[in-house]
C-alpha cells in the first residue's frame, strides 16, 4: 500500500470514530506485530496490517534479532494535524536461571510516549 494509500486509510477510520491498536513482540530472533481495528485483529497478510506494520517497525526501531526485547502497544490518533502513536512498551533481556529453571527478564526499562507517525 502506497503511504498516501495508507494515510488516506488510517484517516478515514479514525475520523469514523474507529479505534486503531497495535501490539508488538520483538527481539530473540522474531518479531511480530498485531493491528486492531475495534478489538477485531487483521489478518497478517492485509495490505493494510501489512503496510501499518513497515511503518511502526521502523518508527520504533523493533529488531527482530538478538537481545533485547520490546513489547509494547500504541493506539492511533490525530492530534494537531498529524497522525498520532501513543505507546507504551517495556524493554528487557532474558536470563536463564538455573535455580527457577527458566528465563527470566532482566535490565527492564519502560519506554513510550508519543510520536507523530505521518503530517496529515
Amino acid at each position: 500500500m502506497e503511504p498516501a494509500d495508507l494515510k488516506q486509510r488510517i484517516t478515514a477510520l479514525l475520523n469514523d470514530g474507529k479505534e486503531i491498536l497495535i501490539r508488538w513482540y520483538s527481539g530473540g530472533d522474531e518479531r511480530f506485530l498485531y493491528a486492531f481495528i475495534d478489538g477485531k485483529e487483521l489478518e497478517y497478510n492485509d495490505d493494510f496490517a501489512v503496510s501499518l506494520e513497515r511503518l511502526i517497525v521502523n518508527l520504533l526501531s523493533l529488531h527482530s534479532s538478538g537481545e533485547p526485547h520490546i513489547n509494547g502497544e500504541g493506539r492511533l490518533s490525530i492530534e494537531e494535524g498529524a497522525i498520532v502513536l501513543t505507546h507504551s512498551s517495556e524493554c528487557y533481556e532474558e536470563e536463564w536461571d538455573d535455580e527457577q529453571n527458566e528465563w527470566i527478564k532482566i535490565d527492564r526499562e519502560p519506554l513510550g510516549g508519543k510520536q507523530i507517525l505521518m503530517a496529515l
